[in-house]
């Protein structure tokens, strides 16, 4: 590292406390902000964009869905450089049954624990505070650092799609979901299948007389299990991680004594870059056609050095990189139990995740001398 990037570099360590980054975040935790809240993700864009604003940043919430905001805030550079994106989800997935108190946050052996520590407040509140450190140190830059805590990532994206429609528009972006330290520059794509099988009701103790919607789809999970699943556990991926299909969620029925007429099974189908969209789709059919052969009554409706990697899970780096066409890598701290009953990010790499993005924002954008 030169001696002119030394410098700054210094300045902008001495600008933030370590305690500073971990309180944040623990704030962050602190709000729930899932699906099965009725605000959703309002209280904590709001306290986020309070906290920018304090710190005298030009931060704004805006309105993506009903009360669904996303924050956006700038750092305007003299408009000579590039524009840097740092992104992050303010979204989590519910407590579930978790085994620690997921809203009251704790640090126990370097551990900072609570739901969406890891996924994704714990980047979401680096990223915030690497905005903090280059104002407190009044760094001149060329380009605008921009910051976009954004809604439904956990879902449907809804914050970055509207991010990739009425912008801002940068040329790089970093998204701050968690990669152990990694550089990661790829992931597969995610499909989310509903897959609808209806029966015909009846009398449990006529059941001959109905068609069981559920043992036509315990025929379906069959045929994926032993034909489809063992064929995309072979296929190879360059730059990714093979792909995957998992069963995730499966309802249907009434009653014990009823012969069910309907059952939906959720699928989750991971694809890579080797893969045509069209296949995904013509692959699942090319299972509906074979079962449909073996009993006419299925009938189916389908509504350190840097290191780098490829991402495990889905990102709004994907949305960003291909309709935005800003490319994005995802960047974020370590940790463990994304989704899991046990959610912790490690409390050193909050400060770290903080210092890169702040270099990162003083080389993507430029400094002005």
């Amino acid at each position: 590292m030169s001696a002119r990037a030394k410098m700054p570099l210094e300045k902008l360590k001495r600008q933030v406390k370590k305690s500073e980054v971990e309180k944040l975040v623990k704030d962050l935790v602190r709000i729930p902000s899932h699906c099965d809240v009725p605000t959703q993700e309002k209280e904590v864009a709001e306290f986020l964009n309070e906290f920018l604003q304090d710190e005298g940043i030009d931060s704004k919430l805006r309105t993506v869905d009903r009360n669904r905001p996303n924050v956006i805030a700038t750092i305007k550079g003299s408009g000579s450089g590039k524009r840097l994106l740092l992104s992050g989800h303010t979204d989590t997935v519910p407590a579930y049954e978790m085994d620690i108190e997921p809203f009251v946050p704790k640090v126990k052996g370097g551990r900072l624990y609570g739901r969406g520590s890891l996924d994704m407040k714990g980047g979401l509140g680096a990223m915030a505070m690497s905005l903090v450190a280059v104002r407190r140190a009044r760094l001149k830059l060329d380009g605008d650092v921009i910051f976009a805590a954004v809604v439904g990532e956990e879902r449907k994206s809804e914050g970055t799609e509207d991010l990739v429609l009425r912008g801002p528009k940068a040329d790089m972006g970093i998204v701050g979901e968690p990669t152990d330290m990694e550089i990661q520059p790829s992931h597969r794509g995610l499909e989310w299948l509903d897959i609808h099988f209806y029966g015909k009701a009846a009398h449990g103790g006529q059941a001959d007389r109905g068609v069981n919607a559920i043992s036509m789809a315990a025929k379906f999970v069959n045929a994926v299990e032993t034909d489809l699943v063992p064929r995309l556990r072979s296929r190879k991926a360059r730059h990714t991680l093979p792909p995957t299909l998992n069963l995730g969620v499966i309802t249907g029925g009434q009653q014990p004594s009823s012969v069910a007429d309907h059952c939906v099974i959720k699928i989750d189908r991971r694809w890579v870059p080797e893969e045509k969209l069209q296949q995904i789709f013509t692959e699942i059919y090319d299972l509906f056609d074979k079962l449909k052969k073996e009993d006419a009554s299925f009938k189916l409706v389908t509504q350190k050095p840097a290191k780098v990697t490829s991402f495990w899970g889905w990102t709004d780096a994907a949305l960003l990189t291909h309709f935005a066409k800003t490319p994005t890598v995802v960047f974020g701290p370590g940790g463990s139990g994304a989704h899991g009953r046990s959610e912790y990010v490690l409390v050193d790499d909050l400060a770290k995740c903080m210092q890169v993005y702040s270099l990162v924002a003083l080389d993507v954008c430029g400094q002005a001398l």
